[in-house]
Formats: structure tokens, C-alpha cells, sequence
């Protein structure tokens, strides 16, 4: 199985909306069949988005990787492909989303990335994935 995870930043413009889409179906064509989003931010809801339209049209599993139990997470929690990985239990709330973005890019080899500005989280992770010799895609 190859999987993919995204990383962007958290206020973004819709106009990235169809740009994405097209990223994803281009991974799917290329045998991805996994995929990782987080639930925090305007940009996990864009590819939340996206993957729950092309479920409709493509064989493929995503995991919405919450940072905080869910009783304390935002967006996505009710999703039913939610999950909370029991290794993120015992990490202080301050370094949760760093260790569910480090849960979530151990396990991919591609990265989609949405980087306006060199600074913030999602720069960090991105930089990380090219470091680490992932496949990254940047919109």
C-alpha cells in the first residue's frame, strides 16, 4: 500500500480547491490508496472534502487523524473514518498536532502541501517530507 498525507496552512483560499482535487485523482491513477488528513484548519477541510466526493467516484480508505481525543477535537471528530492514534494518549495538548503530523508523515510517501509562507507548521512538515526524500506536491 503507498499512502499520502496532506499539510497546509490553515487559512487558504478556495481557488486551490480544483488544484487539489486534480492532485489527488493524479495519486489515485498512480495506485495511492491511503491517505491521512488532519482536522484542524481550512485547509483539512478542503481535502476532507475532496476525498469524501471522490469516494463516491474511486476505490480508496482516508483517516482523519485527529490530534486531541475526540471529545476535545474540532472539525472532524464524527467523521467516521476518524481515528485517534493510541500513542498520541499521553503527549502534552502544546506538541499534539507536531506528533500527529510526525504519525501521519511516517507513514506516507507522497505529501500535498499547501505553503504560502516559509514559516508555520505546515512549512515545517513539508521541508521535513523533502528531507526525509518523500514525494512532495506543492499547490
Amino acid at each position: 500500500m503507498r499512502f499520502c498525507t496532506f499539510f497546509g496552512h490553515s487559512v487558504c483560499p478556495s481557488e486551490i480547491y480544483d488544484k487539489l482535487r486534480e492532485q489527488i485523482i493524479i495519486l489515485i491513477d498512480r495506485g495511492i490508496s491511503e491517505f491521512f488528513v488532519g482536522d484542524r484548519g481550512e485547509f483539512d477541510v478542503m481535502v476532507l472534502k475532496a476525498l469524501r466526493e471522490l469516494k463516491e467516484e474511486y476505490t480508496f480508505n482516508y483517516q482523519v487523524v485527529l490530534a486531541y481525543l475526540p471529545k476535545e477535537s474540532g472539525f472532524f471528530s464524527d467523521d467516521p473514518n476518524s481515528v485517534f492514534p493510541e500513542e498520541l494518549a499521553c503527549v502534552y495538548k502544546r506538541f499534539a498536532i507536531d506528533y500527529r503530523n510526525n504519525y501521519m508523515l511516517k507513514r506516507s510517501d507522497y505529501v500535498i502541501t499547501y505553503t504560502p509562507y516559509p514559516f508555520g507548521g505546515a512549512a515545517k512538515f513539508a521541508e521535513k517530507a523533502r528531507r526525509q526524500g518523500k514525494t512532495v506536491i506543492e499547490l
